[in-house]
């Protein structure tokens, strides 16, 4: 699925088990997510193996405070937040 450049800001947890069950592959570049909490709830989707997010606003903001720090990466957040992720912008996980 393709929702690039949508401005999204937050994304919402499936209802039921059952949505999304075939949603393998999704783009979410050039949208503005806000906060980690749309990764926790990506990580919710059940069949998710694919994820483009590229920058957005959270990620852009963490790699800014932790610049220089040995604070973990926006990566590896994502990843450690959605287990089943087999690819991230294009690299496998």
């Amino acid at each position: 699925m393709d929702l690039i450049d949508n401005k999204i800001e937050t994304i919402l947890a499936p209802e039921d088990p059952e949505d999304f069950k075939s949603l393998e592959k999704l783009r979410l570049n050039g949208n503005t997510f806000r906060d980690w909490v749309s990764f926790d709830r990506l990580g919710l989707y059940p069949a998710l193996k694919t994820l483009w997010v590229g920058t957005c606003p959270v990620v852009t903001k963490h790699e800014e405070e932790e610049n220089g720090n040995q604070e973990v990466d926006p990566r590896t957040l994502i990843v450690a937040k959605m287990e089943k992720l087999e690819h991230l912008n294009g690299s496998e996980v």
